[in-house]
Order: structure tokens, then C-alpha cells, then sequence
């Protein structure tokens, strides 16, 4: 049995019987329109209609000012589509395709786009989300049985107009009796299949719907059989443990925030590079000596001019039209030939009349350029990250309202001033027009060119001379001292903030201990541990064995170095951080050739080195060895029997310490007990006999009541005897 979802794409057929159905039935009864076709449901009827059939939905191009209201309302408006719809004029579905396309085109897809990759594009077994907008497809030639049936079924319906309820009810009553069959042949199929399905529990329908109800006769509500055998009640023994109260700051619910993982980041960076710094200092040189090389230059990026407003042949076209302009004016002149040769077209200086159209002001794509900015808004991140901002197009029209402003010139607001609308100095070859002002700006403009041109002639000259042979290195110390910075910034003819005044200085003074740290020695850099000495007697009895001058030179710069590191007060010489650059360089261009060295000879030559050490000492081992093992068998010998007894001790002192323990704890549950007893028996004494008075009064009223009884009843027998 097929089993038919409701959805999918409209054909002709149904959107036709959809016509029909809202002109007999209206809009308002989608779930009598929907019985009409079998595959669709009465909200896919609704939104079918309203997105795609109703005859008020426009379905033409979009206008540029349609386009404009669209993206204006999108961004005051943003996602709320059903609210923008009636505004625009369109459907919902439309005012969303259309502004994904003009996003689209604001990032210049169409260019070299493919349509395959669009993610929006249905792949090969996917459902359309939404195929109420679409347009439906047309009727196959062989149609289905139900298609036909649903045709011819709707056709009856629609053409019937006397009966209707008899002919529903015999048409509903043939409905049940179809589903009952396809039930029944359906129960066949799987039976054949080999899939038994339960029994019905119910005879008729009025089993069925009584059934639906809980029997509380036979049944027993909300019953639940235990399992079989024994329950485990062992984790009912042991109490949960109330949760201790602990107190939370605001700030360890909110989290870190963005500031102090931004500080934390920092410092992660900072320790990365003096780590490498320390581990791996060559490579670290070489690259900030690379950095300093001049010969280094980065690459320069391709130039991408913008793209020109006005072609080449549009340049043509203009000047033939001067030129033919100059050619009708020189004709219809009555002067002679040589002096229209001097003479120049004034005519266009002409000014504009209020009968000549003014020139409406160039102006951008304002679709493309809103577009990108809608574009540029959705995309950007939240301000607590921080970093630039995103930089808008500023040409877009300005909106009051959910209308555009209109733009064009009009002769009725222009004022005096803005209705010649031509650019001045351009076109007064005689030099009719000159003033003051138009002079000293010419005499600016010329000024500037020559500087200019100057500057350029530096600039080629420079270029024609021969490439350096050799680089040196010159370096200039300038003493920074924080008294001329102070000076220089009162010097500046602004007012600057104080708390950047301070982030500058602590920025200068971070630099220069920055500076002075690489200018320590390699033990203090590296922090390794430093001689405690106070003195420099110390110092006066060490003298270099070395008969070399060189060897002599470094062990006195070596013990300068120690004296610096231990009391940081004999100061060294202030040598440049270049300088030790170089030296460190050097260094490492001496040691590149002894880098290369066998492992194996090298390890041959340390063993022979230190051979003779360790075989000294290697006796000494040895007999030191032999006395400590006979001492530590002496010892066991003497301490086996103690360590024993000590022992047996402690584990009847334990035994003592658990029965002290239990005695302790009887003892005060016994105390407890007599504490209850104690204050609980004078109660039960007090209500004990509360209780018998209550009784002996009670006693005592009845057994007045019995006397009085048994008077009556003798005056009653009485008088009974004297009747």
C-alpha cells in the first residue's frame, strides 16, 4: 500500500480545483477547500494562495525605488519579512528572495559565479522547503488513478448545488469503507510477509470508542507490578548528605571576562618568546638582524586603479562634438578667417536659462552601495571584541521614512548661486574673468607644480646611481631622558589626555628596561644563580694563568662580568644593542665550523678526559660501599627482635583504642536514653493519673445515677403492689 505524504510540489490541476474551491467556499473554510485535494494539507492550501494564486500578489519586475524601500525597511526591519511585505507591495517570500540577490550582487557573484554551488539550490533528493511560491508544474499525460479520482471527485463537488448533504454523506460513508479495505488488505500484506500484528481488542465502534475510557470496575488505575524477588534496601540505610552552603562571588558566576583573557593571552605570547629567546637565541638574532637588514624590502602589492567613468570612445564622441560646434560657430561668423583663429567660443560660457533642464548631480548604484552596507552589517562582530570598525558607503540616499527622498534639481528650490552649475576658471581663455583671488590661486597651483617637479628631478637623479658595493652599519645613540619628553609634550600645541601621556611614558620606560635587560649579560638574562659577594677583596688574589694577551683579555672581561652580575655597581661600557648583535653573530660564525664534530669522538674523548677521575674514586666507593652494607646488617640484626614486640604492641593497642571507642559510645547512648527516661517518666506519671481521676469521677457519677435508678424502680414496684 502506498502511503502519500502531504506536500510537495504543486501541479496545474490542483491549483486550478484550489481556484475553484476559494471562489465557492471562500477564504476562510481551508479545511473544506483541503478535502478536496488529497495530497495537500488546508495550511499549504492557505499559504499557497496567499503566496502565489491570490490575483493581488504582483509578480513584474522590481522598480528601483521598490528595491530602495526594500533594503531600507530590512535594515530598520531586520527578518520581520511579513511586516516589510505590505509595505513593499510583495509577498514575504518574494521581499526574501529578492534581498538575498542583492546581497549577492553586492558581492559581485555574477562575475565568476557558478549556480551550481549555491547553497540555497536544491541537490538531487532534497524537498523544497517552501513550494507554495513556486510556480506549478504541468500535468502529466498519464495521470495517476488517485489524480483522477481527486479531478472527478472535485468536479462533482464544485458542480453541485442542490443535495449537497446526502450526496457527503454517501460520498464520506464510500471514504470509510475504501480506508476499512485498504485496512484489511494492507493487514493481508503483512500477514504474508510474515509480520503478525497484534489482535483488535475491539468488536465494533462502539466498543472501540467506549473502550477509550479506563474501566475502574476491572482495571486498576496507575497500577505497577514489582519485580520479582527480593528488593535491595541497602541504599535507603544511608541519608543524603544536605549540601553545604558556599558562598560564590558575582565574579565567579559571570566568568572571566574578555579583558582579563586578553591580559592572560598577552602574557602567554610574552613567556613563548623569551622561552624561545632562551632555548633557541641564534635563530631569534638572525631573524631580528634580517629585520634590521636594509637590503630587505617587502613586496609591493599589485596597484587596481578604480575603473574610469568616462571611456575612450565616449571621449571621442565629445570632441567631434566641439569640434563641430567650433566649425558651425567660425561659419556662421562674419568676421574674417585669421581673426576666428584668435578669437575663441564663448558660447558656452552662456548661463543657464530656467527653460534648460538642470543637471542632476552624479550619484552612485545607492541598490549596490545599501546592499553591501546591509551586507557589511550582518557580517560584523560584537563590539566588546574590539578593532576597527566597519567602514559604510556614505553615498546612499537619505530616508525620512519608509519613502525615499526625492533628489532631482528643481529650478523652484535652487538658489542664485548653484544655477550655473559650470566649473569656474576652466573656460576664460582671454583671461576676462580675473580677480585678486583667481590670481593668487593660479599662483599657488604654479608654485605647487614646480615643487613637484623639482622633487621629481631629485628623484630621478638619485635613481641613476650605481647599486652599493659594500653595507656598513651606523649607529647613533640618542640619549632618552624623560625630562625632554615631558618637555616635548607640553611643547605640542594641543592638549593631550593625561592617562595617554602616562600610557606613553610607561610605554618609553618599558622600552628602555627592555633595551638595558638585552644589554645584561647571558647569567643574568637566563637567571641563573649569582655568587653572594659583598666585597671585591675577593677578587684581588685571582689572576690569569694564561701566558696568551688574548686569553688574558677575556679572563679580565669575565671577572668584570662576575663583579656586574654579584653587585650590579661597577657599570659596563653603554654598548649598543646593534653592536652586540654583530659580536653575537660573530660568535656564532666561529663556533658554525666546530658544530660539525663526530659524536663518537667526542664521546671517546670525554671518557678518556674523566676516566682517570672516576678510577680514584672508584676504591673509595667501593670500601665505603662494603662498611655501610656490614653496618646495615648490624643493625637488623640488633633491631629484629624490637621491631617485632613493637608490633605485637600495636596492634593491641589498636584492639585497646577500638574497645575504648565502642565503651565510649554506649556509654553516651545509655546517658541519652536515661536523659529521655528522666525527663519523659514525670509525664506519663502526671498523665496516668489525670486519667484515674478521671475515672473515679466518672465512677462516681454513675454510681449516683444507679442509686437514684434503683430508688425509682422500688417506689415504682411500690406502687404497682398497692394498685
Amino acid at each position: 500500500m502506498r502511503i502519500f505524504i502531504k506536500g510537495g510540489p504543486w501541479k496545474n490541476t490542483e491549483d486550478e480545483i484550489l481556484k475553484a474551491a476559494v471562489m465557492k467556499y471562500g477564504k476562510n473554510q481551508w479545511a473544506r477547500i483541503a478535502s478536496l485535494l488529497t495530497r495537500k494539507s488546508a495550511k499549504q492550501c492557505k499559504a499557497r494562495w496567499y503566496e502565489w494564486l491570490d490575483p493581488s500578489i504582483k509578480k513584474t519586475e522590481w522598480s528601483r525605488e521598490e528595491e530602495e524601500k526594500l533594503l531600507h525597511l530590512a535594515k530598520i526591519m531586520p527578518t520581520q519579512w511579513r511586516t516589510i511585505a505590505p509595505i513593499v507591495g510583495r509577498t514575504a517570500s518574494q521581499c526574501l528572495e529578492h534581498y538575498e540577490r542583492l546581497l549577492d550582487q553586492a558581492q559581485e557573484r555574477d562575475k565568476d559565479y557558478d549556480a551550481s554551488e549555491d547553497p540555497r539550490r536544491l541537490r538531487p533528493g532534497e524537498i523544497d522547503p517552501n513550494p507554495e511560491a513556486k510556480p506549478a508544474r504541468p500535468d502529466a499525460i498519464d495521470m495517476d488513478e488517485d489524480e483522477k479520482e481527486m479531478l472527478s471527485e472535485a468536479r462533482a463537488r464544485l458542480a453541485n448545488v442542490k443535495g449537497k448533504k446526502a450526496k457527503r454523506k454517501a460520498r464520506e460513508k464510500q471514504l470509510q469503507e475504501a480506508r476499512r479495505l485498504a485496512g484489511v488488505q494492507k493487514k493481508r500484506e503483512l500477514k504474508a510477509a510474515g509480520i503478525q500484528l497484534p489482535p483488535s481488542r475491539y468488536r465494533n465502534a462502539a466498543t472501540k470508542n467506549a473502550a477509550k475510557t479506563l474501566n475502574y470496575n476491572a482495571e486498576i488505575p496507575f497500577q505497577k507490578v514489582p519485580a520479582p524477588g527480593f528488593y535491595d534496601v541497602t541504599e535507603e540505610n544511608y541519608k543524603t548528605k544536605e549540601l553545604e552552603f558556599v558562598s560564590k562571588t558575582l565574579q565567579a558566576l559571570d566568568g572571566r571576562r574578555k579583558d582579563e583573557e586578553e591580559l592572560s593571552e598577552r602574557k602567554k605570547d610574552k613567556a613563548k618568546i623569551d622561552k624561545k629567546k632562551q632555548n633557541n637565541l641564534p635563530e631569534v638574532i638572525l631573524q631580528v638582524s634580517k629585520m634590521n637588514d636594509p637590503d630587505f624590502s617587502s613586496k609591493r602589492t599589485q596597484l587596481i586603479l578604480p575603473a574610469p567613468q568616462v571611456s575612450d570612445a565616449e571621449l571621442e564622441q565629445i570632441g567631434k562634438l566641439r569640434s563641430s560646434q567650433s566649425v558651425s560657430w567660425s561659419s556662421n561668423a562674419t568676421s574674417h578667417g585669421a581673426t576666428n583663429v584668435l578669437l575663441n567660443d564663448y558660447k558656452t560660457q552662456t548661463p543657464l536659462t530656467v527653460r534648460s533642464t538642470m543637471r542632476t548631480p552624479s550619484k552612485h548604484d545607492t541598490i549596490l552601495l545599501e546592499a553591501q552596507n546591509l551586507l557589511a552589517l550582518t557580517s560584523q562582530q560584537t563590539p566588546l571584541i574590539g578593532g576597527e570598525n566597519i567602514q559604510f558607503n556614505k553615498q546612499f540616499l537619505n530616508f525620512s521614512g519608509s519613502t525615499p527622498s526625492s533628489v532631482t534639481p528643481s529650478h523652484l528650490l535652487a538658489t542664485p548661486q548653484i544655477r550655473d552649475q559650470h566649473t569656474p576658471m576652466t573656460r576664460d581663455e582671454f583671461k576676462l574673468n580675473q580677480t585678486p583671488i583667481t590670481n593668487m590661486i593660479h599662483d599657488q597651483k604654479l608654485e605647487k607644480l614646480k615643487q613637484e617637479q623639482a622633487k621629481q628631478a631629485v628623484r630621478d637623479s638619485l635613481k641613476q646611481l650605481p647599486k652599493p658595493q659594500t653595507v656598513g652599519l651606523v649607529t647613533i645613540d640618542i640619549p632618552m631622558d624623560d625630562d625632554n619628553e615631558d618637555h616635548d609634550d607640553e611643547r605640542m600645541d594641543f592638549e593631550v589626555d593625561a592617562s595617554d601621556v602616562k600610557k606613553a611614558k610607561d610605554q618609553r620606560r618599558a622600552q628602555r628596561q627592555q633595551i638595558r635587560f638585552q644589554k645584561q649579560s647571558q647569567v643574568v638574562q637566563k637567571q641563573f644563580p649569582m655568587p653572594n659577594i659583598k666585597s671585591d677583596h675577593v677578587y684581588d688574589g685571582f689572576q690569569s694563568t694564561s701566558h696568551s694577551q688574548h686569553q688574558s683579555l677575556i679572563d679580565s672581561e669575565t671577572l668584570r662580568l662576575i663583579k656586574f652580575d654579584a653587585k650590579c655597581s661597577a657599570p659596563l661600557d653603554n654598548i649598543s644593542l646593534n653592536l652586540l648583535n654583530q659580536s653575537r653573530i660573530e660568535i656564532l660564525r666561529e663556533m658554525k665550523p666546530h658544530e660539525k664534530i663526530d659524536s663518537e669522538r667526542f664521546a671517546e674523548l670525554w671518557q678518556q678526559c674523566h676516566s682517570f677521575t672516576t678510577a680514584v674514586n672508584q676504591d673509595v666507593l667501593n670500601a665505603q660501599k662494603e662498611r655501610i652494607a656490614q653496618l646495615t646488617n648490624k643493625i637488623q640484626i640488633y633491631t629484629a627482635g624490637y621491631t617485632k614486640v613493637q608490633s605485637d604492641y600495636d596492634a593491641r593497642c589498636k584492639d585497646l583504642i577500638q574497645d575504648l571507642r565502642n565503651a565510649e559510645r554506649d556509654l553516651k547512648s545509655y546517658q541519652v536514653l536515661y536523659d529521655l527516661e528522666t525527663h519523659a517518666v514525670p509525664r506519663r506519671v502526671a498523665r496516668v493519673e489525670e486519667s484515674l481521676h478521671v475515672q473515679q469521677k466518672r465512677q462516681q457519677e454513675l454510681q449516683g445515677l444507679y442509686r437514684d435508678l434503683l430508688q425509682q424502680k422500688q417506689d415504682l414496684q411500690t406502687l404497682l403492689k398497692i394498685v
